[in-house]
């Protein structure tokens, strides 16, 4: 098993549910256990729905994520998002998303983010107990963008993925902050931290217009096709989602910008 799949391990590679005990796991041929399915979609060295598309596994999938308290629409934006790294169906054509190319490529100087963070893996914020959606209620019920307007050199906030451990596939910290100026850092809130996001080339993708959490889950589906393409080498030096001002997040759209190998 390499180390992408060693990361993945805890969530079945073809319904992505969670495996935390021996009983979930499926069976090879010979009855040992499989290391990458559990025991529903995988039995005696076989799938038990071979006939599936990835798309059938979404809808499958479903249900069971809204019975968990998930709205549909952001469960299958998620499904659609994690999907494609699952190793199942990471060889085949996904239809997702697949044909999305960026909308610019830039390049930015350093610049400092300052807020709150907490550090995940995608595993984690697949399995309904995940940390992001948690760390977004608490930046807005806390205020912490106005606590930092004095200090913010830029209107807007970001959503900064860094701190990679091995890229895509295992733990990143994720900061929901604003860009501040470098003087006056050290009059910052004792509650935020800051992040110097390094000098890059980034592609930027822009999110369609629509429920934004559904729309930027939908774009990293994308992305994700994307940067498996040759030549798409991401940097991992630091990613971020960009927010407007005067964002609606009803119907509203985002910019992803992604570091990539220059």
């Amino acid at each position: 098993m390499n180390q992408t799949e060693q990361s993945n391990a805890s969530i079945c590679q073809s319904c992505s549910m969670p495996m935390t005990a021996s009983e979930q796991y499926g069976t090879e041929k010979d009855g040992t256990t499989s290391s990458d399915y559990c025991r529903y979609c995988y039995k005696d060295g076989a799938f038990t729905q071979a006939d599936f598309t990835m798309q059938d596994m979404i809808e499958f999938d479903i249900p069971f994520m809204v019975k968990d308290g998930m709205e549909e629409g952001q469960a299958r934006a998620l499904l659609q998002n994690i999907m494609p790294h699952l190793k199942r169906w990471s060889s085949q054509e996904t239809g997702l998303g697949s044909g999305i190319q960026p909308d610019r490529y830039e390049e930015l100087p350093s610049f400092t983010l300052a807020g709150i963070s907490v550090v995940t893996t995608n595993a984690a914020e697949f399995s309904g107990k995940g940390k992001i959606g948690k760390l977004y209620e608490q930046y807005y019920a806390q205020q912490i963008g106005g606590q930092l307007a004095p200090h913010q050199q830029k209107p807007g906030h970001y959503g900064c993925y860094f701190n990679y451990e091995q890229g895509d596939a295992g733990r990143y910290e994720l900061m929901v902050g604003v860009q501040v100026r470098e003087a006056g850092q050290d009059r910052l809130p004792e509650a935020v931290k800051t992040f110097t996001v390094p000098a890059v080339k980034y592609a930027v993708f822009v999110t369609e217009r629509g429920p934004i959490i559904e729309m930027v889950q939908r774009a990293w589906a994308g992305i994700w096709q994307w940067s498996k393409q040759a030549g798409n080498e991401r940097a991992f030096t630091g990613d971020f989602e960009y927010y407007g001002p005067d964002i609606n997040p009803e119907d509203g759209q985002a910019e992803i910008y992604i570091a990539i190998q220059q």
